[in-house]
This record gives structure tokens, C-alpha cells and sequence, in this order.
């Protein structure tokens, strides 16, 4: 069986407003980013337990 080609078909009825991939996959990265370079969660954005 040969493989097939994926192809993704917008509707005609369907207006495209925004591109979600791309910007849920820049706010992941500068998530990502905060948490690796241990600027988040800051002292301000955690509870205490006290």
C-alpha cells in the first residue's frame, strides 16, 4: 500500500482570524525559557505556606 500525502483543507465557510499554533507555541517557549533561566515563578507569583 503506498503511502499517502496529508493535505489539510480549510473550509470555504471558515475565516481564518489567527494562527493558534504559532501563538501558543511562542507564549510555551518564553514559558519554557522563564522556567529554565529561574525567573518563574518569582516570590511574588507563589504562595507561602507559613
Amino acid at each position: 500500500m503506498a503511502a499517502q500525502a496529508t493535505r489539510l483543507v480549510q473550509a470555504l465557510f471558515v475565516r481564518r482570524y489567527e494562527n493558534l499554533r504559532e501563538v501558543v507555541g511562542a507564549a510555551i517557549a518564553k514559558y519554557e525559557a522563564d522556567v529554565r533561566g529561574g525567573t518563574f515563578p518569582s516570590a511574588d507569583e507563589t504562595y507561602s505556606a507559613n
